[in-house]
């Protein structure tokens, strides 16, 4: 097999030589640095040319931000993970907390651990919750996805092209699962994301883009929103008022009939 190949779409080089370029960690890598200055292409796109240069090369694949940061080697992780899951440091999924009479509550929760500071290093601190290697998610964060190559000749499997800047991976991880049923799972490693960064205006268009495309599935991203339709958990409500309703009316009806 190949050495792995970490793809980047790059805007700051600064940033993408330290984090990147000059790190010890991704030396035995292919390092595929994507020039986006002028051109300011989707990410999406860009990722989906590389997949095309790639599909047909026996290797994993690495996509990640010019701000992500190994702090290990990611080949001494692979080489013990299975080529038919798609890898990640840090995933969200939604878990049921607790059910009343008549509505399950689920909330979302990060799964994997990083270390998140500015762009000059400074408030760092440790974001998400430890889990064991191979804990499956519904969905990573844009910052890194790790897969090797035998999935996209497999599946198919790319990119949505209309998610631009944001949730692309998200949508990627729902879609692998939903219509592959190829598992998300995470790959704890040391790392660091350079950019806590804000929330674009873009990304709620893009955030209501996914609501429409999944409109009977819900997921949970580490942006820390729900992706998908949040009518999934009223038609849950709805259905056990309805169980609800059905099963004890009648038995009411009868009872107050005997009252009078």
């Amino acid at each position: 097999m190949n050495s792995p190949v970490v793809v980047s779409v790059v805007r700051d080089f600064v940033m993408y030589d330290k984090c990147i370029a000059r790190n010890p960690f991704v030396s035995n890598c292919r390092l595929e640095p994507i020039d986006n200055r002028e051109c300011n292409e989707y990410i999406s796109v860009c990722y989906n040319r590389m997949i095309e240069k790639y599909a047909d090369v026996d290797t994993w694949l690495i996509f990640c931000h010019e701000d992500f940061q190994f702090l290990e080697d990611p080949m001494i992780l692979l080489n013990k993970a299975d080529k038919d899951y798609i890898y990640g440091p840090i995933g969200g999924v939604l878990k049921k907390r607790f059910h009343p009479l008549f509505v399950e509550v689920w909330e979302g929760a990060f799964q994997g651990v990083i270390s998140e500071s500015e762009k000059d290093g400074s408030g760092m601190c440790e974001v998400g919750a430890s889990v064991p290697i191979g804990t499956q998610v519904e969905t990573l964060d844009c910052q890194c996805v790790i897969l090797h190559s035998s999935l996209f000749a497999k599946y198919g499997l790319r990119f949505d092209e209309k998610l631009s800047f944001d949730l692309y991976v998200e949508d990627f991880c729902m879609s692998a699962w939903l219509d592959h049923t190829v598992p998300t799972r995470i790959l704890p490693m040391k790392c660091q994301h350079y950019s806590r960064g804000c929330i674009a205006p873009r990304f709620f268009a893009q955030l209501e883009y996914l609501r429409e495309k999944y409109p009977k599935y819900e997921a949970f991203g580490v942006a820390g929103y729900y992706v998908g339709s949040g009518r999934t958990l009223v038609r849950r409500f709805q259905k056990r008022v309805r169980s609800f309703m059905d099963k004890h009316c009648l038995w009411l009806v009868m009872f107050f009939q005997k009252m009078v």
